[in-house]
């Protein structure tokens, strides 16, 4: 029994110990110092980790917001690329079609079919009338 209570006493004059490391901080108090090694973290630390993370809440906003303008601006990019590789392939099949006559019956110009036509001399009869 008495062994039992010298274990006992033992163990909890470690957790004590344990306790008190994990109470000092470990990061210096100027903000920002120390912060990169989250090892060295203690509970105690966390009152600086929030300070510090909320310094950097304007600049992270603003960074998602280029982020978001950058994402806007690609995509708009794409979208020119695409309809530039488009022309670029159109023209090129128009010029193939010029020099081959047998391309030239393959590749006809965009133009409207008899009921597009028809729609459109109708509109063109409505809106002189």
């Amino acid at each position: 029994m008495a062994q039992n209570l010298d274990v006992l006493r033992k163990e909890v004059s470690d957790t004590k110990a344990r306790q008190l490391r994990l109470k000092q901080s470990k990061v210096p108090k100027a903000p920002g110092q120390g912060l990169g090694h989250a090892d060295h973290w203690t509970f105690n630390d966390l009152k600086s980790i929030r300070v510090v993370a909320l310094s950097f809440q304007d600049t992270i906003n603003a960074v998602n917001k280029d982020i978001l303008e950058m994402k806007r601006q690609i995509a708009l990019i794409q979208s020119i690329s695409l309809k530039t590789e488009t022309r670029h392939e159109e023209i090129r099949r128009f010029l193939d079609a010029a020099q081959d006559p047998k391309m030239a019956e393959l590749v006809s110009n965009r133009g409207l079919g008899p009921e597009q036509e028809e729609y459109q001399a109708r509109l063109s009869h409505l809106c002189q009338v």
